[in-house]
């Protein structure tokens, strides 16, 4: 999945390959529970599941807010491009923000949801004291790593100085596209402050598919 949003141009399409690479962590951590048994691994698969539809919805969102502002509202039917978002922060500030809000998480970093929720997913990994495991949950953790050599590129897009031709001529976003991404983001967040929060759902959720798998 990784290897494939690497090539993308198309910001949906990036977006789309990337979802590949983190069904990889969902189902390594349902691994963890199956093989081993351990509730936290199919607790933090639960959590990176709710935190995936979190953040890449967001990422979706954010992308359609631009897709609309610099393509459908002129009546183009182009797609979004990583190009195009160049400068697009200088006219978009919000939408710009939480599209890196979400791309950021999406690529593991601290202190966002993502990074919570892949974390969980290591330790229960290491903490299974298996080999192969361990050696799974590394390779994981470096695919997380590379995924940010194509989010990164869409952030630093948004915040170059030189705006894009369709930036430039772009319309201006409805308050009812904004709201949605600061209410996600805003979920973003909090949960990677506080992921306890989640715990009343993922833990029960969790220790159900081992009592499931053992029964």
């Amino acid at each position: 999945g990784n290897l494939l949003a690497l090539r993308q141009e198309q910001v949906k399409r990036l977006l789309a390959f990337s979802s590949l690479s983190h069904v990889g962590y969902m189902l390594l951590g349902l691994g963890i529970a199956v093989h081993v048994g351990q509730t936290a691994g199919a607790q933090g698969a639960f959590f990176h599941l709710f935190n995936h539809g979190l953040m890449k919805g967001l990422a979706f969102l954010a992308a359609g807010a631009l897709l609309y502002a610099l393509h459908l509202a002129a009546g183009s039917h182009d797609a979004l491009t990583i190009r195009d978002l160049d400068g697009a922060a200088s006219r978009y500030p919000m939408a710009a923000l939480t599209l890196s809000i979400a791309l950021l998480a999406l690529g593991g970093l601290p202190p966002l949801a993502g990074f919570m929720s892949k974390w969980q997913i290591f330790v229960a990994g290491f903490a299974s004291h298996n080999v192969p495991i361990a050696g799974l949950v590394i390779f994981a953790a470096l695919n997380s790593v590379l995924s940010l050599a194509y989010y990164a590129p869409l952030v630093n897009a948004c915040y170059r100085k030189e705006p894009s031709a369709a930036v430039r001529r772009g319309a201006a976003l409805p308050v009812s596209m904004v709201l949605p991404l600061v209410l996600l983001s805003l979920a973003v967040v909090v949960l990677g402050l506080w992921p306890s929060l989640m715990d009343w759902l993922t833990q029960p959720a969790g220790a159900a598919l081992v009592k499931a798998l053992r029964g």
